[in-house]
């Protein structure tokens, strides 16, 4: 799961990139400017644990509550 989200300043605004890196498929919600550029930054993410130099990991306190 691939979820991102862009701040924009002119104009103001907040854009989101939703996607699935085993499917190698995304959307992009409220998207401005050009698209050419949200297909950039999908290509550049890697999402932890699916890269040979990267890992994921989970902790949790259950001091404070049995959920995570």
């Amino acid at each position: 799961m691939i979820f991102r989200h862009y701040l924009h300043e002119d104009p103001i605004s907040i854009s989101y990139l939703f996607g699935c890196g085993s499917k190698s498929e995304g959307i992009v919600l409220d998207r401005v400017g050009d698209v050419e550029w949200y297909i950039r930054e999908a290509q550049h993410l890697h999402t932890p644990g699916h890269t040979p130099e990267h890992i994921s990991l989970l902790g949790t306190d259950l001091r404070l509550s049995e959920a995570p």
